[in-house]
């Protein structure tokens, strides 16, 4: 893959673009169907789509950035980018 991790948080897409997350810990779903991405950037078009998330299903959130409006997730053990647009934080149950 052309990703250059600079450290844990920033990711410098095939593109040339720096995009640094600020690091979170949250549970996200998506609105609708959506795009996983092996980085993120669209530039590449379905080259860079890794899977699609279903509405409903959950994903675990490990930071977002929001001057490029994209946001980072763990899924299916691998590190994967979502349009922050896209998704939606859960609510965790209280106890």
């Amino acid at each position: 893959t052309g990703n250059q991790v600079v450290d844990s948080n920033t990711v410098t897409t095939a593109a040339g673009r720096i995009i640094t997350f600020t690091p979170c810990d949250d549970t996200v779903s998506p609105k609708m169907e959506v795009n996983l991405r092996l980085e993120p950037s669209t530039n590449q078009g379905n080259d860079t789509v890794h899977c699609r998330l279903l509405y409903g299903q959950n994903v675990h959130r490990t930071g977002y950035d929001d001057a490029s409006g994209w946001s980072r997730v763990e899924y299916d053990g691998k590190v994967l980018y979502v349009v922050t647009s896209y998704i939606y934080v859960v609510e965790e149950p209280s106890e």
